[in-house]
């Protein structure tokens, strides 16, 4: 979300608003304004008013309704003349940036605008002008802004154009108040009007946890991407060649992106494996094409956990296609994950002598691979490796899903917890429960409109949020070019949905994606 601190800094006591006279020669002496009697002010955000002990702290969102009136007396002697002026005083996005320079931005006698400014700090000022004399006298306000945070919800408009909104609720530990929580619309679009994204397809962020480098969002499209500043959600370019910092060969058509261990960052286009790798120096990242010619990748990636030195060069996994096995990244080059020829179970865990190709690729509980993958006859299984030891690694489970449920496609889609032995997936308009341990496949949620078609499924995952850290499901459907987003609570051992806590979003779009920006 985006945070602002009001701040008041010519208060007097019990909410008076203390008032500075500017002398001809710039001098500045306090004093009560001959004609102008002060009853103080109220400050309103979205309508709902703020109370006294809140207003050295205002917390509000972007394009929030600020509005800030006066109660004066005007004695006949005065002629107001009313302007609100703000400017930039520190700004945020790189240092030794330029702040934005003083702009006029009303002339009236309360302020009532949408705040849009993306974040920094900044001055708003309240300028009354006797016309009669050319006094002129200044009410000040110190403002600072933060970013937006929340579920972005990633979605196509009735032009096809690409706009995200925020989905903020206390399961998310996002540290806002609760009339804070809900729904924000139109984030991208209110602040870059000139730059639509069109025929929007994915949301993916960059999250670097460096100094040196900034976090980006991409706003993926048929055609390319756009990039967003993490902070201000601004538009900074729909350059594809320099959107990942370096050129990539062929046509532009972005599939698969993680951001790795290590500092690493991967991309698959055009079925093809590159990575950024931001350890390599303190200014320039190291870019390099991972797969061979003649390869093809799934556009499905992995991080394995890299809190055991055993994993250091087993973290980052993708699927090669071409030779049906999975990869890893080994110092620049994809090597093979494990080989072990024969029937794949217990020991053996060689994909390619399955005639299996890749559906769907997540982290399972603690070391594992979760994977849904089609055999060349059509069947769909749920298959996990456990790597703790990766020079040992075990197929664990190989489950034929059509034996457990009738309802499971090849276009189903799927969400794995890590913390129980349980995964998520949708069919149609219903919610089903795998429990590869029991084996059992239950139907869940029913109850979604006939003509709904899920589009997202996706469980929360955020270490730093213990409490609902796999034990969020979200569920985004489609009726048309009209969007719905449900979060559900769910046990993280059983599955079992809290149907008394479901929460229902409206409002968007057609939903093509979800990502949690914190």
């Amino acid at each position: 979300m985006k945070k602002i601190l009001l701040q008041v800094t010519n208060l007097v006591v019990i909410m008076t608003v203390l008032l500075s006279c500017v002398k001809d020669k710039g001098n500045y002496e306090l004093h009560e304004i001959p004609g102008v009697s002060s009853k103080g002010y109220t400050i309103q955000i979205n309508g709902n008013p703020i109370p006294p002990q809140d207003i050295a702290k205002l917390i509000i969102n972007t394009n929030d309704r600020l509005q800030i009136s006066f109660n004066e007396d005007i004695a006949g002697g005065v002629d107001p003349v009313y302007q609100w002026m703000m400017y930039e005083i520190d700004p945020i996005l790189k240092p030794g940036a330029m702040p934005e320079s003083s702009a006029q931005i009303a002339l009236t006698k309360d302020f009532d605008q949408s705040f849009s400014k993306g974040p920094g700090k900044y001055k708003l000022y309240r300028k009354l002008t006797n016309r009669n004399n050319g006094d002129a006298y200044f009410s000040e306000f110190i403002i600072e802004v933060e970013s937006i945070n929340g579920l972005l919800v990633y979605q196509e408009d009735g032009n096809k154009r690409g706009e995200y909104s925020s989905v903020r609720t206390v399961e998310m530990n996002l540290g806002l108040p609760s009339n804070k929580m809900g729904v924000r619309h139109q984030i991208y679009s209110s602040l870059n009007p000139t730059h639509p994204v069109e025929n929007p397809t994915q949301l993916w962020l960059r999250q670097v946890n460096a100094p040196t480098y900034s976090n980006q969002i991409f706003a993926i499209s048929a055609n390319g991407a756009t990039q967003i500043n993490y902070r201000t959600h601004q538009w900074e370019h729909s350059n594809k060649e320099a959107l990942f910092a370096f050129p990539l060969e062929g046509s532009f058509m972005p599939q698969g992106h993680m951001n790795g261990s290590n500092k690493t960052e991967y991309l698959v286009q055009n079925e093809q494996v590159f990575s950024i790798d931001y350890t390599s120096g303190p200014s320039v990242p190291k870019f390099a094409q991972l797969s061979e010619a003649g390869m093809a990748y799934a556009p499905y990636m992995m991080t394995i956990p890299t809190d055991r030195q055993t994993f250091r060069l087993y973290s980052n996994v993708v699927f090669n296609k071409t030779l049906q096995r999975f990869e890893y990244d080994n110092f620049g080059n994809l090597t093979p994950f494990f080989y072990a020829p024969g029937n794949l179970g217990q020991s053996d865990v060689d994909i390619s002598a399955t005639q299996m190709n890749l559906i769907y690729l997540a982290k399972g509980k603690d070391y594992y691979i979760d994977a849904i993958m089609e055999q060349n006859t059509g069947t769909i299984n749920y298959i996990r490796f456990d790597i703790t030891d990766p020079m040992a690694a075990t197929c664990t489970h190989n489950i034929a899903l059509s034996a457990l449920s009738d309802q499971i496609t090849k276009q189903s889609l799927w969400a794995v917890s890590e913390r129980g032995p349980l995964a998520f997936f949708a069919t149609d308009n219903k919610i089903y429960t795998l429990n590869y341990e029991n084996k059992t496949a239950e139907l869940s949620i029913a109850d979604l409109p006939v003509n709904a078609k899920i589009s997202v499924l996706k469980i929360l995952k955020d270490k730093e949020n213990p409490a609902y850290d796999n034990a969020i499901l979200y569920i985004a459907y489609n009726q048309g070019d009209k969007g719905t987003l449900l979060q559900y609570e769910f046990n993280p051992l059983s599955g079992q949905l809290n149907i008394s806590a479901k929460k229902t979003f409206d409002g968007f779009g057609k939903i093509l994606d979800l990502t949690l920006k914190k």
